[in-house]
């Protein structure tokens, strides 16, 4: 049995909130001066706190573990993408 899954703008936009946070975070410069889609404004009503709990994270342990474990891991696919985006990243940051 093959799910299908449709196209969502919610879930969307959540990536791309997710993905300008994180850029945010690492290099202090929005995902738009990255040449990625800008996120539709957050609503006003406060975060659920399953999402908000998913967002407190270690980002030290992140970086020198769960990287260094996973980045072998990666497809050749997903690491171009990966490779692009922290190339992305140093490049502004220095």
């Amino acid at each position: 049995m093959t799910m299908r899954w449709g196209f969502s703008d919610a879930i969307f936009n959540e990536l791309l909130q997710l993905l300008d946070d994180a850029i945010q975070s690492m290099t202090r410069k929005s995902a738009s001066q990255f040449g990625l889609p800008v996120p539709a404004v957050r609503p006003a009503a406060g975060v659920c706190k399953e999402f908000q709990r998913e967002l407190t994270y270690d980002k030290c342990d992140l970086a020198t573990y769960y990287v260094a474990t996973n980045e072998p891991l990666l497809v050749p696919d997903q690491k171009v993408a990966y490779d692009h985006v922290v190339g992305s990243c140093s490049a502004v940051q220095q």
